[in-house]
Formats: C-alpha cells, structure tokens, sequence
C-alpha cells in the first residue's frame, strides 16, 4: 500500500470515531462524565492531508477542520519520533528533556570500551556481582531500567490534579513511572519498549538456503536449519546470560533455545516444538503467542531463587510457516516481552498487563510492533 493511501484509510478511520464522540455542542449531562480524546498519527504528513481534503477523499477530516480547527505545528530538531514526542509530553525542547535521537551513545563508559549505544529513551543501571568462580557469577545490587526523559509529563499535572487520565502506546515511555495525586492512571508503554535482546526488534528466519554460520542482517538474523527425512534441529538465540562472566570486549554468551521441527512428508504442514510448547502449523500460518524460557543453567537453581536471582529468562514469540515445501522456511518473530510474565515493567499498575493478557490473551509488547524489518 502506498504511503498516501495508508494515510487516507488511517485517516478516514479515525477521524469518523472522533467525530462520533466528540460532537459540537454536545454537553455532558449530569452525572455524565467529561472525556478528553488526543489521538496521535506519528509521522502523518500535513501536506498530504491538506491534499487529500481538498480533493475530497478525507470527508471525516474536512468536517472536524470545519467544527473545530485545524493548523500546522512545527516540529523538533531532528524530527524524529522519540524527540518529537518527548517535546509533546514534556513541552519542552530537546535540550530540556534529554531525548535527541532513537539510539544515543555512552560518552564515557566505565569498562573503558568504544562508545557503546543504548536505546535513547531508557537505560538499564550497571549490576552489581558477585566475584566470578568458574565463569559463573551472582547479581546483588542494580540492573533497575530508568526512563532517560527529562521533564514533567502532562499527565503529572492531571493526576496532581485529580483528573484521571490513560496513556496508551505513547512513543518515549518506557519504562512508564507512576504520577502521584488523587487522579488514577494507567499506561502501556510505547516505542522504546525493547525486545528481550535489548533492542527494538530483532527477528529470526530458519531456513537452509544459508550457510551453516548463519546470516547477520539488519534487523535480524538467518538461520540455517536443514532437514534429514524431514526432521531437524536449530537454535534461537536469546538474550545474553546475566550469570555469565563478560569476556574481554564486554560480551557474554547468549543463552539458546532448541528449536525442533518434524514435517509432513507430502503435505504442507509442520510440527515446531520450542520450549516445551508445540505448535502445528500449515504453510502461511501464524502460531500463538508461545512463551519461551532461556535457562541461565546455573547449578543450584534453589540458592539462585532464594536470593532473587531467576534460573531462567521469560520471553514470548510468534513463529509463522512461510514456506513448508519443497524447501521449510520459518520466521520468528522478535522475542517479545511476555505481558504475563514482564521481565521490566511494561504497565502501570505494575499489574496491569497480566489483567489485560488474561482477559484478552498475550500481545505485542514491542515498542514498534510493526515488522518492517523483516520485509
């Protein structure tokens, strides 16, 4: 779909909820209670809106612009989205709330290495550990991920206020913090939300079309997984080991998850089994949500739990059949993090995502859920 067409039809969309809830001279009556809805387009092009109003495809639009008003805003410098968003939610200018770019770049890092990128919006504390004995070490103090926005959130002043207010998907806020007041809040955190390897999305493809060291791309990895009388075996890999002493550049080994496949001789269709859970899957098929556990393999998981330390990494995946004959190609999704199961804090209440994921079952936590990447 082209870009203008994307906007037409997101625009045509919502701009019809907005009118049916948000009327002219509609007044609450009483006992009625007053709402406020702000619904934001990142990265909508006025000019195209303009554009298509006055050509008459955005009829929704012309009648809000008509009852209310409509007007261009300026932007941030650069325009990008955690910097533009920031400035929304803080009213402030990038020098104030700290936010100048998606990734930014440790200037002066205490291990002495190269100047080590981090997601700009939150950075996770250094952790404190244990000496290491045979490689192998415990955390004690640390590790707490720390939203890097500077500034007061509008809906600091709501809550202050006694005015309730629900934050949903909002780029640069995560991790979401709690305002104090009487007001309630509840929030779901946005873009800046990373997968569990730390980044904003890093997908995975099995197929044997690659070489037995696999393919780095952007945004993800290949994967070689090649079949023996329609069996086989390959790796996820996941999240470097916390418990795992870091070699000279900093790096720890990654923990990995078997992933196992038995497929239909004559038919397109295949059994995936990946921690524990088992999957049958046509060709251009989706799976559930599939939770996955990257054990730390620490001997002694009791003495691990007894101090806080977890024997494993929880995390959740998708895994769609892209091709089952004559040649098996599976993608995994980016290992999200597991709503149930929130190795951060993703909500606010803390809670807040185990009610929704129970009522309405595991979703996207991903900061940028929209797979482009692997396009």
């Amino acid at each position: 779909m082209q870009r203008r067409e994307f906007v037409k039809v997101c625009a045509t969309s919502a701009s019809a909820a907005l009118l049916a809830s948000c009327r002219r001279n509609d007044q609450p009556r009483p006992g009625q209670i007053k709402r406020v809805l702000v619904l934001a387009f990142d990265g909508l092009d006025p000019r195209i809106v303009e554009q298509l109003i006055a050509s008459k495809q955005l009829p929704n639009f012309e009648r809000l612009a008509q009852q209310g008003s409509m007007a261009r805003i300026a932007t941030t410098t650069p325009p990008h989205t955690p910097v533009a968003f920031s400035s929304i939610i803080t009213g402030t200018d990038p020098g104030s709330h700290q936010i100048f770019d998606f990734i930014h770049r440790d200037p002066n890092p205490s291990n002495g290495l190269p100047l080590r990128p981090y997601l700009s919006t939150a950075e996770t504390s250094e952790t404190s550990y244990t000496p290491a004995v045979a490689g192998w070490r415990l955390p004690y103090a640390g590790g707490e991920t720390q939203l890097m926005r500077r500034g007061k959130p509008y809906w600091d002043h709501l809550v202050a206020a006694g005015v309730d207010a629900e934050v949903y998907y909002l780029p640069a806020n995560f991790p979401t913090e709690t305002p104090s007041g009487p007001g309630r809040f509840r929030s779901i955190s946005g873009m800046g939300t990373p997968d569990l390897l730390g980044s904003y999305g890093e997908f995975t493809v099995f197929t044997p079309n690659v070489s037995r060291k696999g393919r780095t791309v952007g945004g993800g990895r290949f994967v070689r997984l090649a079949l023996r009388k329609h069996r086989g075996t390959a790796e996820l890999v996941g999240p470097p080991n916390p418990l795992l002493q870091p070699d000279a550049l900093g790096f720890s080994e990654p923990m990995k998850l078997a992933l196992n496949v038995v497929r239909d001789p004559k038919h397109p269709v295949a059994k995936v089994e990946l921690s524990g859970h088992v999957q049958i899957l046509a060709q251009d098929e989706w799976s559930d949500w599939l939770p996955v556990d990257f054990p730390t393999v620490v001997p002694g998981t009791t003495v691990l739990s007894s101090i806080g330390a977890q024997p494993s990494v929880r995390g959740m995946v998708r895994i769609f059949a892209k091709q089952i004959h004559p040649r098996l190609e599976l993608y995994v999704s980016p290992i999200n993090i597991d709503p149930l199961h929130p190795v951060v804090p993703i909500t606010v209440p803390s809670g807040f995502s185990q009610q929704l994921a129970r009522r309405h079952g595991r979703f996207h936590t991903l900061g940028i859920p929209e797979d482009t990447k692997a396009l």
